[in-house]
């Protein structure tokens, strides 16, 4: 009986320190879970910080495209008024023409001043060929911002997700921990059970 509760006795000291390295093992992995959990909040608050950063771009953009926008009803509004300047002329010329077939004695004079309009109107040309050059660039320009405005949404949707999925990682790992937690209690409260088992077993020896 002696040797029995000295085996028991041995097996129970083999049985604490197994308890014993699981216990540091399982301490070992919560001080990793830890340390990721406080780098998955350090890439949290850099992804924040990126994201309002990229607000704050987007809504600079959309202040450039309000600004273009009003150049460009300007731009629509002196060519509408160059417009209606060209129609001014060419009735202006028709009426030339017109005072040609009826006063020859004022076709030098007329002619003069059909040329000068002609010289007006080509000017008018120009500046309108220029206008519409200006026109054609705000538009690409204008494109432009529509095209960086959607790619920086998208980047935006992305970060979004991506906060997301390291939300619900850290939801994980705290269930991990509280799980790993609830594992070193009962290990504890096992090896509680095993040395009151062990001065049992060492009560009845003694009185044996």
């Amino acid at each position: 009986m002696l040797e029995q509760c000295i085996a028991e006795e041995d097996q129970l000291f083999k049985e604490q320190e197994h308890c014993r390295d699981e216990l540091a093992s399982l301490a070992r992995l919560t001080q990793i879970k830890a340390d990721e959990r406080e780098q998955k909040s350090k890439d949290f608050l850099k992804a924040q910080l990126k994201l309002h950063n990229i607000i704050k771009e987007i809504k600079t953009k959309e202040f450039e495209i309000r600004e273009y926008k009003k150049k460009k009803k300007e731009i629509q509004r002196q060519l509408k008024g160059f417009a209606k300047m060209y129609d001014v002329i060419r009735n202006e010329r028709n009426k030339c023409v017109n005072l040609v077939h009826t006063a020859r004695q004022k076709t030098t004079e007329i002619k003069e001043r059909v040329k000068m309009l002609e010289n007006e109107m080509e000017i008018l040309r120009d500046n309108v060929i220029v206008k519409e050059r200006k026109l054609q660039k705000h538009l690409l320009k204008h494109s432009n911002n529509i095209a960086i405005k959607d790619s920086i949404q998208s980047d935006v949707c992305k970060v979004i997700a991506t906060l997301q999925e390291m939300k619900e990682k850290r939801e994980q790992q705290l269930l991990d921990v509280d799980r790993l937690t609830n594992m070193i209690t009962h290990i504890e409260e096992e090896m509680v059970q095993l040395r009151k088992k062990y001065e049992r077993a060492v009560l009845r020896r003694n009185e044996r």
